[in-house]
């Protein structure tokens, strides 16, 4: 069964909103919303209190969705925000690639006897090998820093994989792309809602500090005038 992007890039979207408009998730700020050894750290208000949960419960469909799926390994706490969201790009971006071949492979639309469309690729296969070529470079870029000692090295290496991501969308062949199968291939709403997809997800600014742990805190009801978390 084909994997499904479309639930994992609303969840996106939405922790983009909610990240723009909430405190800054960082240095004292983040140790106060994320509960850790079973210390607990109640929110200041009740809008807040929400709000966190409600990332909480984004983050957690997130991360098993895409963990489970992209081949990246350890998904223990070593896990970032920043990761995570870099490899739900990567995941939408290549489950969406695969639907476009499905879609175009052994077809005239598949083919580079449309280059209005294709342009600058010669057809889906060109296009494949350079996006995940891409992708690859980018992942690489972060993933041998992972597990090194030199943590300052792996969160500047996230802040490069975001930028180039969004870049990919926007400053690429590929970005050149996109256009091309809106306008070319119009009367194919599946291939042109890939990508329109796959622009979606290289456009995310979810570039939060390397350092924010998932939020996986649950808090206590209102009523009980308490709150207390699990790590």
């Amino acid at each position: 069964m084909p994997l499904d992007t479309i639930p994992v890039l609303r969840d996106l979207k939405a922790l983009e909103r909610y990240l723009t408009t909430a405190q800054p998730l960082s240095g004292p700020q983040a140790t106060g919303i994320e509960q850790h050894g079973g210390q607990e750290s109640p929110p200041p208000n009740l809008d807040l209190r929400h709000d966190l949960m409600t990332m909480a419960a984004i983050i957690a469909r997130v991360k098993t969705a895409v963990t489970t799926a992209d081949g990246l390994g350890p998904t223990s706490g070593s896990l970032s925000l920043s990761e995570l969201t870099i490899r739900a790009k990567r995941f939408i971006v290549l489950t969406e690639l695969e639907t476009l071949r499905a879609l175009t492979t052994g077809t005239r639309d598949g083919q580079p006897r449309d280059p209005r469309c294709w342009t600058p690729f010669a057809g889906i296969e060109d296009l494949t090998l350079f996006v995940r070529g891409e992708l690859n470079r980018i992942t690489h870029g972060w993933l041998s820093y992972r597990t090194s000692a030199e943590r300052s090295a792996y969160r500047s290496a996230l802040g490069v994989a975001h930028a180039e991501m969004r870049t990919l969308g926007f400053g690429s062949d590929f970005a050149r792309f996109l256009p091309g199968v809106a306008n070319g291939l119009s009367n194919r709403p599946a291939i042109r809602d890939a990508c329109t997809r796959m622009f979606a997800a290289l456009m995310l600014k979810i570039d939060v500090d390397p350092d924010v742990s998932l939020l996986t805190a649950t808090f206590a009801p209102p009523t009980t005038g308490g709150a207390h978390g699990r790590g």
